[in-house]
């Protein structure tokens, strides 16, 4: 139902990072209609599927990130967060998804 990628620091842009650190993970809808990831930024999820597609489209990013198993993305979310966020459950995914990242305030999730 969602296939999971392992994003990496870009070297040019954060050129103190060791060459593939994990940098965030990626959630991307296998029907093509969501994709999110953890954002370091903002410290939190980011529903973004036109800016996660257009990024992974540009053939320079090709080798910033690898396909993974949901396992993987479970560890590797709490590596990245230093244990401080997990990765949503994929209940919870397809719910954001359901919505385009944008579920009406009435709207309670059980």
């Amino acid at each position: 139902m969602f296939a999971y990628y392992l994003r990496y620091f870009n070297p040019r842009l954060s050129p103190r990072q060791s060459e593939r650190t994990p940098a965030s993970v990626m959630v991307l809808s296998q029907e093509g209609l969501g994709a999110m990831l953890w954002s370091r930024r903002q410290q939190g999820w980011v529903y973004d599927p036109v800016g996660i597609g257009r990024w992974m489209a540009k053939p320079e990013n090709e080798n910033l990130y690898d396909p993974i198993s949901l396992a993987e993305a479970e560890t590797r979310m709490r590596e990245i967060t230093d244990g401080r966020e997990g990765l949503p459950d994929e209940a919870t995914i397809e719910w954001i998804f359901q919505w385009d990242g944008n579920p009406p305030q009435s709207e309670v999730w059980e």
